[in-house]
């Protein structure tokens, strides 16, 4: 991109490479690309992503699994946990539960799988599974070594920013030894990976953390500019400080991650109590200061004391209402689209499956009954509404998603009161919520969309799929840096 002949995407980094221009035929998708192989991705690092990159590359490795001869997985894994019985070393390495799923609508591993782990040195270890979530989609294996292998430093993530019109805005981020690292839109991230060729070869891949969506339907997913390929699926995502903040997914725009916190927690809980720990409310949250700006006008001022806090999200049906009553008639547009969405998804309703997700004529995704508040959840039995925010769940001040989440991952199968405050009313309700467990039928999905014609407007629906990655392809480009 160019501006009054400028250079926008310059960077003192970049170094000349050899590049050969023409029409190229590369393949795209496939566990033998690295992170910086064709011409879109960011081969010119620098020093800050370099150094991240190697305080933690020790302990990252690569992982491929197979049934038999034939290999069906590769990806990438973070040593978190080293111990030594009897004079042996163990190692636990957290990855991808999709190092273990032959199929992506598998919810079983097979039975003869077998687990190659690759070290930062290129020697090999059989890995053993240890613990596996297809909820959460991760995973851990243990390996056994003659020598102790150094763990990563993991960090647990503060994602709270005040909402408070008289407050001077800082630097957000707190030093590395905190207790918690405060991750704030906007600030820089670097996805990490080991390829399993027979070099080894560490890849990184810096970006930023984005409140943009993506695809995956699990809610706890966090987002990042990154752009990596297969292989680095169960990597770590790791600030500027080498610390791991995040496990990360695949998205061909993107990197989706787990947050560190609710990783360790699903672990913590497995090993007291031989099960994961997956909560489930019924509704759609999001942190107070991410809502657009003029529901934070609404809420802070029926509110004024109001910072901070977790926002249960309006449900669809709301939007349209509102949308409907603003939106008048024109000559080109007889039907308003609200009204239209209004009349036609009831009907839509009845020929779509219980597992589809379906959106208006504008393709944003909602959930299934286009609700944030699912009827019958633990939410609505609770008397939780759409705008409410929860700033208090049993005696602790709630400041962010993360932290609530994390109060209920440790309270599933109980019931925690909660402070919410309703903008619609003014008031401040006590409230009961049953923090249910997650059954199978509700484990997380990708979405897959498919339209559908009805009239002359066409509707796009989302198909729930269990976490799949995208086909192996080839594409054109017309130049290739190496």
């Amino acid at each position: 991109m160019k501006l009054d002949g400028r250079d926008l995407t310059f960077s003192p980094w970049k170094r000349r490479r050899s590049e050969s221009k023409g029409s190229h035929i590369i393949t795209r998708h496939s566990f033998s690309e690295e992170f910086d192989r064709d011409i879109y991705a960011d081969m010119d690092l620098d020093i800050n992503t370099k150094i991240a990159a190697l305080k933690v590359s020790a302990s990252l490795v690569s992982l491929v699994s197979r049934t038999g001869s034939e290999p069906f997985f590769k990806g990438s894994g973070t040593i978190i946990e080293s111990e030594e019985v009897d004079g042996t070393h163990f190692s636990t390495i957290l990855t991808s539960a999709s190092l273990l799923r032959s199929t992506p609508e598998s919810d079983a591993i097979p039975d003869d799988i077998k687990i190659d782990v690759y070290l930062s040195d290129g020697k090999s270890s059989e890995g053993q599974v240890f613990a596996y979530d297809f909820h959460y989609n991760i995973a851990t294996i243990k390996i056994k070594t003659e020598l102790a292998l150094p763990s990563a430093a993991l960090r647990f993530l503060d994602d709270s920013i005040l909402v408070d019109p008289s407050a001077i805005l800082e630097s957000s981020q707190l030093h590395p030894h905190s207790d918690l690292f405060k991750l704030c839109p906007g600030d820089m991230v670097v996805a990490i990976g080991r390829h399993f060729d027979d070099h080894c070869d560490l890849m990184a891949a810096p970006g930023e953390f984005s409140l943009d969506v993506f695809k995956f339907d699990c809610k706890e997913l966090f987002r990042a500019t990154c752009q990596i390929t297969k292989c680095g699926i169960g990597g770590p995502l790791i600030n500027l400080y080498g610390e791991v903040i995040g496990v990360n997914f695949y998205d061909h725009k993107c990197t989706p991650f787990l947050p560190i916190n609710i990783a360790v927690k699903c672990l913590e809980h497995f090993k007291k109590y031989g099960r994961f720990c997956r909560p489930w409310l019924g509704m759609e949250m999001t942190n107070l200061y991410a809502e657009n700006l003029g529901i934070l006008e609404k809420i802070i001022k029926k509110f004024p004391n109001i910072s901070e806090g977790v926002l249960v999200e309006e449900s669809f049906q709301a939007k349209a209402k509102a949308k409907a009553k603003t939106k008048t008639k024109t000559k080109n547009d007889p039907l308003s689209e609200a009204t239209l969405v209004q009349r036609t998804l009831p009907t839509l309703n009845n020929i779509m499956s219980p597992n589809v997700c379906q959106s208006g004529p504008r393709g944003c995704h909602q959930l299934p009954n286009q609700r944030k508040v699912i009827e019958g959840s633990p939410a609505e039995s609770g008397g939780i509404c759409s705008g409410d925010v929860i700033v208090q769940g049993g005696d602790k001040d709630v400041r962010s998603f993360l932290e609530f989440y994390g109060m209920i991952m440790e309270m599933t199968g109980e019931s925690v009161e909660l402070v919410v405050l309703r903008e619609t009313s003014g008031q401040r309700l006590q409230i009961t919520l049953k923090a249910s467990e997650t059954s199978r039928d509700k484990f997380y999905r990708y979405i897959y969309r498919v339209s559908v014609l009805v009239d002359v407007y066409v509707y796009y629906y989302h198909l729930f799929i269990r976490w799949p990655l995208p086909e192996e392809c080839t594409v054109c480009v017309d130049r290739v840096r190496w």
